[in-house]
This record gives C-alpha cells, sequence and structure tokens, in this order.
C-alpha cells in the first residue's frame, strides 16, 4: 500500500487534509450555506466567520474586530493559514467525483472518521454526508475544491468542528504505542531467548545464488472474469532433473511486477522457478490513474480477484505444454506484501469473510487509526458472507505487513494449515503490528508458522529503494523508516530460505529459519527478530 509525495511536509498535510475532506458525485444541491466555523475545543467554543477567513486568503491577515488574531498567529502562522485555505485539491476535479463515487469506497470510509471531527452545527449526527455534498458543490465552483470553498459550500449556517474529538485520537496513539512497545520488547527477548550457542551455520543466503536465469513476460487474459493477468516468469537457465520449484509473489496496492523483483531474482539465482503476475485493478498505474482522474478507485471485488489471479497463473502454467514439464505448480510457495500478504494467506487457506466485515465496521462513532480498516471495511459490500478462496497447490505462505482484523474472521484464520510466516514491522503506520499481525497469527494452528519482526521497520521495509524503476509510488522519506536495504536483505534471506524449507524438504534451511540462523543477519537500526510456535 503507498502512499502519494508531495512536496514538502507542510504542503503534504495540507494536501491529505484536503484530500480527506473530498466527498462523492451524486448530491442533492445546498439549500443554505455556511457563514461561519464553530470550533469546539476542551468545552470552549470559538466562532469565526467565514468573511474573516476569506479576508485571510485575500489579504494573509485578520480584519476589523479580529485583527487581535495577527499578533497572536505572527506572520508565520498567518501565512500557514492562508495557504491551507487557498491550497488547491492535489487530485483533479474529475478524479474527486470518480474517488468518491459512493460511500462504500475507502474514502468513504475515512470520511465516516472525518465526519466526527467536523458536522453540522444544527444536526447531532455523523457528518459525513454534509462533507460529501460540500466538497461536490465546491468542487464545481470557480476556485475549484480549497479549504475555504469547502466551508463555504458547507449545507448549514455553522460547520462544526469539534476537535475535542481528536483526543481520542491522542489517547487510542498512546495505548498503542505502549501495546506495539510491550509487545515488541517481548517479542525481542523470546526471539534472543531461543539461541542455544553456537550459533548456526548460515550460509551466503544474502549474496546471488550460483545460476543464471531469464525473465519472460506473458499477456495472459482470464477470460471468464474479463481480466488480464499479465505475468512476468522468471526461470533459472540450468537444467534440471525435474519439474522446478515455484514460487508466486502478489504485489501491493499501488504496486507492480517490479515492487518485488529483487526477491524474484535472488530466488531464481538459487533455482526456483517464480511468477510474478500484475493485478491490475490494484497496481501502480492502477493507482496513479485514479489520481488522475481516469479510473475508479479499487473496489470490493478485488479481494476476490487478487487470489484467483494467482490460481489462474498456476492454471495458464499448468495448462502450457511447455512450461508444465519446466514448473512444479502442484506444490508452490505464496508470498505477497499488504494487500498482497491478504492475498497470500487466502490462497493458503482463510476464507475472505465479509459477514465478519460486517459486524466489525459499522461503528461510526470512534476515530482509529488503523488505517488498513479503511480498505477492509469495503468488503462488507460482498454479498456473500464468506468466500472461500484457498488454492491446495499453495503448501506455504509468506505474509508480509499483511492487513486481517476485518477481512479474517477467527474462525477463518484457524483454516491456515500451511506452513505460514508473518512478517510485521513495529513502526507500521498503515497496517498497524498489534493490530493486524499478532492477533490474526495467534489464531493460525499449524506448529510450522513462523513470527518475524523488524524491530523499528514500517510498511515499507521490504520494498525497495523508490529513488529508482522500483514499481512503486514513491511515499515521504519520513515515512519510510530505517534503510530499506536492510528489510530488503532480511526479505530476500527469508524468502529463499523458507521456500528452500518447504519446497526442496531441507531440514538445514528449516533449522536457519529462527533467531539462531537469520537472526545473525540483525541490523541495530533495524533489529531482526524470528519466533516459531506461539507469541510469548
Amino acid at each position: 500500500m503507498r502512499l502519494p509525495r508531495f512536496h514538502s511536509a507542510r504542503r503534504r498535510w495540507a494536501a491529505i487534509g484536503l484530500s480527506a475532506l473530498g466527498g462523492a458525485l451524486a448530491v442533492a444541491p445546498a439549500v443554505r450555506a455556511a457563514d461561519q466555523v464553530s470550533v469546539q475545543l476542551l468545552g470552549v467554543d470559538f466562532d469565526i466567520p467565514i468573511s474573516a477567513l476569506e479576508d485571510v486568503a485575500t489579504t494573509g491577515q485578520f480584519q476589523g474586530s479580529l485583527s487581535s488574531f495577527n499578533s497572536l498567529l505572527k506572520p508565520e502562522g498567518l501565512s500557514r493559514l492562508k495557504e491551507a485555505l487557498t491550497a488547491q485539491a492535489p487530485i483533479s476535479q474529475k478524479a474527486i467525483a470518480n474517488v468518491f463515487q459512493s460511500a462504500q469506497t475507502t474514502p468513504g470510509v475515512f470520511l465516516n472518521q472525518l465526519g466526527l471531527i467536523i458536522r453540522s452545527g444544527s444536526a447531532n449526527r455523523n457528518g459525513a454526508e454534509d462533507i460529501r455534498q460540500a466538497v461536490l458543490k465546491a468542487n464545481a465552483s470557480p476556485s475549484g475544491l480549497t479549504l475555504l470553498s469547502f466551508f463555504k459550500a458547507y449545507n448549514d449556517s455553522t460547520v462544526l468542528v469539534d476537535l475535542s474529538n481528536l483526543q481520542q485520537v491522542g489517547a487510542q496513539a498512546k495505548i498503542l504505542k505502549e501495546q506495539t512497545q510491550l509487545i515488541s520488547s517481548l517479542i525481542t527477548q523470546a526471539a534472543a531467548q531461543s539461541v542455544t550457542p553456537p550459533p548456526l551455520n548460515l550460509p551466503a543466503v544474502t549474496q546471488p545464488g550460483p545460476q543464471s536465469w531469464v525473465m519472460t513476460s506473458y499477456d495472459w487474459k482470464d477470460t471468464p472474469r474479463n481480466r488480464q493477468v499479465p505475468t512476468d516468469l522468471y526461470l533459472p537457465t540450468t537444467k534440471s532433473k525435474g519439474p522446478l520449484p515455484l514460487v508466486l509473489i502478489s504485489h501491493g496496492l499501488g504496486e507492480n511486477r517490479q515492487s518485488l523483483a529483487y526477491v524474484a531474482r535472488h530466488l531464481a539465482s538459487y533455482g526456483f522457478a517464480v511468477a510474478v503476475p500484475l493485478h491490475i485493478g490494484t497496481s501502480e498505474e492502477g493507482f496513479k490513474n485514479v489520481l488522475e482522474g481516469y479510473a475508479k478507485p479499487p473496489n470490493a471485488q478485488e479481494a476476490i480477484n487478487r487470489p484467483k489471479d494467482l490460481s489462474f497463473v498456476l492454471d495458464q502454467l499448468s495448462a502450457d505444454p511447455k512450461l508444465s514439464t519446466q514448473v512444479n505448480t502442484q506444490k508452490v510457495v505464496a508470498l505477497g506484501h499488504s494487500y498482497g500478504g491478504y492475498t497470500v494467506l487466502a490462497n493458503g487457506g482463510a476464507p475472505l469473510s465479509p459477514a465478519y466485515a460486517r459486524q466489525n465496521c459499522q461503528s461510526r462513532d470512534q476515530l482509529n487509526l488503523n488505517l488498513s480498516i479503511a480498505l477492509q471495511c469495503t468488503f462488507v459490500t460482498l454479498p456473500q458472507d464468506q468466500y472461500n478462496l484457498r488454492d491446495p497447490r499453495v503448501v506455504g505462505v509468506v505474509a508480509a505487513n499483511a492487513f486481517t482484523s476485518a477481512s479474517f474472521s477467527p474462525e477463518a484464520l484457524q483454516q491456515v494449515q500451511v506452513p505460514t510466516v508473518m512478517l510485521a514491522s513495529s513502526a507500521d503506520l498503515i497496517v498497524p503490528m498489534v493490530k493486524e499481525a499478532t492477533p490474526a497469527y495467534a489464531k493460525f494452528p499449524g506448529p510450522d508458522k513462523y513470527f518475524v519482526q523488524f524491530k523499528r521497520g514500517t510498511h515499507f521495509s521490504v520494498l525497495p529503494p523508490s529513488d529508482g524503476d522500483a514499481g512503486v509510488i514513491p511515499v515521504p522519506a519520513d515515512l519510510i523508516g530505517p534503510p530499506q536495504t536492510i528489510g530488503n536483505t532480511y526479505f530476500k534471506a527469508i524468502a529463499l530460505t523458507f521456500a528452500q524449507a518447504y519446497l526442496q524438504q531441507d531440514t538445514q534451511a528449516k533449522q536457519r529459519l529462527s533467531q539462531a540462523g537469520l537472526g545473525q543477519l540483525s541490523d541495530p537500526q533495524m533489529p531482526l527478530a524470528i519466533l516459531r510456535g506461539p507469541l510469548p
């Protein structure tokens, strides 16, 4: 899952705020417009006329009776306020319409959260729909969508900005931080205690293997689904005695076939075939098209289509007379990041659970710091209560930064019977470790389950640096965390060792998938902890 880069931190957060305000397509015209903004904080109301904000937007200062605010805010504060009021939304008018077509899109879920803070002064209800209507009207105005035009378009005489609700966010953030620190420390301690000296012999698993390889791209189409599934296939060039063991790789939202190509190349150099399909509806190009107004945002059907993409690739490989003799499609390992992590868990046996999502996504009265919930809660629109997307050919799963909490019920997670690596980063702000990874891992029933923690790692630690053709939408540097080269090194070694253990039945590789083995790679900037079996 990727976030777009903006030119400065201040403008970035202004842009994100404006994006969050964005709201819908079809709305009824407002019958009146706001004439003041009422800010509530700690039981005190501050009423600011819209006309006063227009003065700031025009002249950079408050006028008349509110001129005392000028000395209070000082020139720098006034400049920031003017910029916030007049900054244009970072996406086109057409894109705003496409992105916020219905309340069931991912932005629609964010609106429900925003509606707890911004709402009508005369109605005691969630302000999501009022925000939606104001955004569309402001978007169509001569000035386009700005914070000021949004306030002016609001369908009430008073726009209530209840900052006291942000206290919930502060309390949640503190609890989440404390929980993460506690669990992270317990995992680190347990991993360290699991090492019996001396450490295991660790081959040069982070270095390229001895084999050369070739990559071939296929423009496959799943006709029954009317869905393109272009796929890159990496094949070692050295002749083998039998079909090559196969690894599938599933990219995340806003990523593509290049995002984890470094892992594919590494595996191929050790004699593995690797298939990397492009999930059209959630790719980097698709994400850019949404922001530019040429496409609608991914819908809930993608949660079904993505696991089916992987099964389709296996079918294509099996049906090809030449490839079917080169590649073993009957026993494969599936590896994925973020949305790809969800994807491989679904292929590995966890049924998608819209009924469970419907039970856990209906609350509109509490702010939620778990950003992945906004995507997961779109799954409530799927018509069935459950979708079994398991592919019995998948015999092992590596799920990195996977979201789970509203996608899979506890009973669904208990159906993951294959060996599984659950990789999580303790500083992941998109898919929080203690909300998504540790609760899901605890439900996996099998003995061959591994929890891997990147301490101080982020949601982007396994992705390659975005200063080249990395196949990802760039994100701000302050969200990256420790150098991604560290996470790349870890991920290559984990993927290779897991594939050797469960596709080649290498008992020594299985032993090395531990703190005594791969744990030797740990870097102080982002310590690596590996546990097998239950969490402490």
